[in-house]
């Protein structure tokens, strides 16, 4: 062990004994004691050339002060050449001018997430950071720690492409604030990119949040952030803006965007499904909760060929495009590709607040079995119906509607299915909760359809004739409500049903033409209204 200062140059023999003798210090130990000093103590570089060029025989800790990638390095021995090759940018590790990387490497020495300034981004708004971002995120991949980006403006001019994360996930990139930390993109693809269209696997566990992706002046990113297969990850207090997609979900499972902002794309939200190597490719059980969708020009959520999303205590306003149908604040369609079930679970709204919003309809199912709850609808004039649905379940359960229009909500009767109810749809005094179910497999507020069929061939009728026959409805009682059907052209008869007896349905076929018809043998259906 090297002796200290104190104990070579001591006064004394006997340290703090005078009778000992004067103490006269050995070249030996002072030789000992710098060389020990000379090993130990920092060196001040300005450049990472400077910082190549050190003896490491001599050097082993070093301080960098070059501007924005200023830190402390270490000498490890070792083979470090996977490590310096992933890190061209030098923010972390350097190659020593004359030692090959598989002998050893300059490390930084840092705690917590790295910084993109390590690599030479500036963070003006104006310097192009792509090159720096880009080493950034592929180290932070590699290591497997976090990327802090500080509260500044970065420009890129191409995508920030994480690639396939795998099912070790770990990838975190945590900004300083969504309104500080922003990444401006000067071009037409997406911001940044997670998984990949062509990946083998999934990516795992990614946590985005604190951080903006918005389009630089003049320009419009297809997404702020486009995923692939990405399954069980999080995206906390996210802004995207100016974008195509705001984000855009290829596949995707048990993902949670939580108080995340979307605003001024085309669409806020994508979710649709693409031909998976990975075995996925279905946007399966999303979750969108806490956040606001505003004033995107298509749709506020757009979700396709998926099933399970659910849209909870979410602000929603300022959606859809006046007087273009296609397009509002949620459209639901095509749901249960997944699993070849075309009336699998779709959406689950609740607790929304819709708002201002405009184009064919607020919220728009043209598939699945879907439930809207606890959402109120404020002031969406320029909305044909606040909630419209074809092809489709819905489950309606206390919804409140602030505007006049007729209707409010409406079942478009496109294809016979059965199961949708409406229970507590309401509006304040003076506005009346209009309520369309063309079908008739509607239950509203309690009445229930009922449903018979039968064979039947009218006979010929003259003018002013009618005939009578009846239909078997189970359940029929007298006061319901009944209508009927002929599957064949009327050519001017008029059909008109009534329930005459218990479990049975009376039906008139009435020629008022100024002529004789003779309708052919048809199929005769009566619906029965439940009171």
């Amino acid at each position: 062990m090297v002796d200290t200062a104190n104990s070579i140059f001591r006064d004394y023999v006997i340290d703090g004994v005078p009778s000992s003798g004067s103490k006269k210090p050995e070249k030996a130990k002072i030789r000992e004691w710098g060389t020990d000093v000379e090993a130990t103590r920092a060196r001040y570089v300005a450049t990472r050339a400077a910082l190549k060029a050190l003896d490491t025989t001599r050097d082993t800790i070093a301080c960098l002060t070059e501007s924005g990638r200023e830190g402390v390095f270490v000498w490890r021995a070792g083979d470090y050449s996977v490590q310096i090759a992933a890190d061209a940018s030098e923010g972390v590790y350097v190659k020593a001018t004359a030692i090959a990387g598989s002998a050893g490497a300059w490390v930084r020495v840092f705690s917590g997430g790295i910084d993109e300034s390590w690599f030479g981004a500036i963070g003006d708004g104006v310097t192009d950071d792509t090159i720096a971002l880009q080493a950034t995120l592929a180290l932070a991949k590699a290591l497997k720690v976090a990327w802090w980006p500080r509260a500044r403006t970065y420009k890129t001019t191409a995508t920030l492409d994480a690639g396939t994360i795998g099912n070790a996930g770990g990838l975190i990139i945590r900004g300083a604030n969504r309104q500080r930390t922003i990444i401006s993109a000067a071009h037409s693809n997406p911001i940044l990119r997670l998984g990949g269209s062509a990946a083998t696997a999934f990516t795992e566990r990614v946590l985005v949040e604190d951080i903006q992706f918005s389009a630089f002046a003049g320009s419009t990113p297809s997404a702020g952030i486009e995923c692939w297969d990405i399954v069980h990850s999080t995206f906390n207090r996210v802004l995207a803006k100016g974008c195509t997609d705001g984000v855009r979900l290829n596949g995707g499972i048990a993902n949670v965007l939580n108080d995340i902002e979307v605003e001024g794309n085309v669409r806020g939200i994508f979710a649709t499904s693409f031909v998976s190597s990975a075995g996925g490719g279905y946007p399966n059980h999303n979750v969108v909760r806490d956040s606001k969708i505003k004033n995107n020009t298509s749709w506020g959520i757009d979700f396709a060929n998926g099933n399970m999303l659910v849209v909870d205590a979410c602000d929603i306003e300022g959606n859809g495009t006046n007087g273009v149908p296609l397009s509002g604040a949620i459209r639901v369609r095509n749901v249960g590709t997944a699993i070849t079930a075309p009336y699998s679970t779709g959406a689950s709204i609740s607790g929304c607040w819709f708002e201002a919003n405009s184009g064919g309809g607020v919220v728009i199912f043209n598939s699945g079995q879907n439930s809207i709850r606890d959402c109120l609808f404020a002031f969406n004039a320029n909305a044909t119906y606040d909630i419209y649905y074809d092809t489709a379940v819905v489950q309606i359960v206390n919804t409140q509607h602030h505007t006049s229009k007729t209707p409010h909500i409406t079942d478009n009767g496109l294809a016979v299915v059965s199961g949708s109810t409406i229970n507590g749809a309401k509006a304040p005094a003076g506005v009346t909760a209009n309520i369309t179910a063309n079908r008739l497999y509607t239950t509203v507020d309690g009445n229930s359809r009922l449903e018979g069929t039968a064979t039947f061939d009218p006979a010929s009728l003259a003018d002013a004739a009618g005939v009578t026959t009846t239909v078997t409805v189970t359940g029929a009682a007298l006061g319901d409500m009944a209508m009927a059907s002929f599957s064949l052209a009327l050519q001017g008869i008029t059909v008109t049903a009534w329930v005459s007896a218990a479990n049975t349905v009376s039906v008139r076929f009435q020629n008022e033409s100024g002529g004789v018809l003779d309708l052919a043998s048809g199929t005769l259906k009566a619906w029965v209204l439940k009171s």
